[in-house]
């Protein structure tokens, strides 16, 4: 959105790592754009139906919504059906995960984007941290590994 617009976003169940982890880079990506404002934020606990119920009612208190950041594919999914059935197509939204049925919103144009993790280096990474720490040596307290954007420029790299 440039940088600037009114956001909504869809949080998976509060407290779960999940969505404190997303959350954290969500106010993270807030305070380096500070023209973007956040109109609600609301749980929809990772689910579609509840992603799709909140964005429709969204969708009748805010008549100016720019953009709307799920913290996964599902609600993200939710999202775009609340705003196919309303005649919204103009609204932007990003999910997470990579989901078969993000990838093809993607290419419909329904989404804007999905990020994708790494499990096969997340699961690689725990290995050799687990390795480590049974052989003594020093752990750091994280690890991270890398994320994928997907979207209408390479969502066929991921399409099966």
């Amino acid at each position: 959105i440039g940088g600037k617009g009114k956001v909504c976003i869809l949080k998976g169940q509060m407290g779960t790592s999940g969505e404190m982890v997303c959350s954290a880079g969500f106010d993270r990506a807030l305070k380096e754009n500070p023209d973007v404002e956040v109109l609600e934020t609301q749980a929809a606990d990772w689910q579609t139906d509840k992603g799709l119920q909140v964005t429709e009612t969204w969708l009748q208190k805010y008549s100016d919504i720019d953009a709307i950041l799920a913290q996964d594919d599902p609600m993200a999914l939710g999202a775009v059906k609340a705003c196919q059935d309303a005649g919204k197509t103009d609204i932007v939204i990003i999910g997470r995960n990579g989901d078969s049925a993000a990838l093809e919103a993607i290419k419909a144009g329904q989404m804007l984007l999905t990020v994708q993790s790494d499990p096969v280096g997340m699961g690689s990474k725990a290995a050799e941290v687990i390795d480590m720490a049974v052989n003594g040596e020093k752990t750091e307290s994280n690890y991270a590994t890398d994320n994928t954007v997907i979207n209408k420029d390479n969502v066929d790299d991921f399409l099966k």
